[in-house]
């Protein structure tokens, strides 16, 4: 089988060059074409690209998910391989990837991204352990991280691709349309390593706000899953519980505390709950109080973007009343 790889770039100069070298040391001889889909660097992404013999093609501030959809357009290969560019592949990935796709049920295959072995920080590390499983292996599964997800191409065509209009949650958007049609596979052999794990609490925070966006926009498609339910309903009791603390600070008497206290267990009830999860099936005890921290950090960014997003949903009508009076 032809493997084509998309790699979607914006500003990648510093990441790019070893994500290339990777793909030229281990790829093997199943990938046949490289598309590095620029979306307007300013920097040397393009001429980095060009010199590594990758085809290049340019999408000036679209989506990335638009920008995938464009190189698998072009692609002449049986299967698609999408790496995102601050990803290096490991020895086998190519491999262990296309051997999946010898069952004509499997429609697409990859693995949750690693940190690399060195040079990571508390907070990379805490994130990676709550993250993986606690005995990795292959599995069937119902989306993969498009940072690192092979699909096949007639599938990916049938179902029309990426939503582009989607910034964030295109993978888990694509997986499920894809798994009508048949099984998605992870397997460790198909690892990668992803050089961007956010490296401060504030970065992290960030990144799922970011990430959080378009988290409810499967539940509007009609879209739900039992699996995806702890996640939803988590940022709400967030909200909820920080709301009875600003209520228990501003009333007077015993009530306040009491809903005061309400609120702080409120606040700490799925930390605490997920945290004990992870150490139970896992283990690692004694860093219990680094998983606590990274994981209110996780619901409180997800609480935060669960309020931008009801006010967009709040404002947008209005916003396009705006456009539509000016426009006339």
């Amino acid at each position: 089988m032809r493997v084509s790889v998309v790699i979607p770039t914006l500003n990648e100069a510093e990441y790019l060059p070893q994500c290339l070298r990777s793909l030229s040391e281990h790829g093997g001889d199943a990938v046949t074409e490289i598309f590095v889909v620029d979306a307007g660097s300013s920097d040397d992404t393009v001429a980095i690209a060009e010199a590594a013999n990758a085809t290049v093609l340019k999408k000036e501030k679209d989506t990335i998910a638009g920008q995938r959809n464009l190189g698998a357009a072009i692609a002449t290969g049986d299967l698609l391989a999408f790496l995102d560019a601050d990803c290096t592949i490991n020895p086998g990935w190519a491999e262990n990837a296309v051997r999946h796709f010898a069952d004509p049920h499997v429609v697409s295959a990859g693995a949750p991204p690693d940190i690399p072995d060195n040079n990571t920080t508390w907070v990379q590390q805490a994130w990676s352990f709550l993250k993986r499983k606690s005995q990795p292996r292959q599995m069937d599964v119902s989306w993969l991280a498009s940072a690192n997800v092979w699909v096949r191409k007639s599938s990916f065509d049938q179902i029309g691709g990426f939503d582009a209009n989607l910034e964030t949650c295109e993978d888990a958007d694509l997986g499920f349309r894809l798994n009508r049609l048949g099984r998605t596979i992870s397997d460790p052999g198909i690892s990668v390593q992803h050089h961007r794990e956010p490296r401060t609490l504030t970065h992290f925070y960030k990144k799922e706000v970011w990430h959080g966006k378009h988290s409810y926009d499967g539940l509007l498609k009609g879209r739900l899953t039992l699996a995806e339910i702890p996640s939803l309903v988590t940022p709400f009791l967030f909200v909820g519980s920080f709301v009875l603390m600003v209520v228990g600070i501003l009333t007077t008497g015993p009530w306040g505390h009491w809903i005061l206290l309400t609120g702080i267990a409120g606040l700490f009830a799925a930390p605490v709950a997920y945290t004990l999860r992870a150490v139970l099936k896992k283990g690692q005890w004694l860093r219990s109080p680094q998983y606590l921290l990274v994981y209110f950090v996780y619901f409180a960014a997800r609480a935060d973007a669960l309020v931008r997003a009801c006010w967009r949903l709040i404002v947008s009508p209005f916003q396009s009343k705006t456009a539509k009076n000016h426009a006339t």
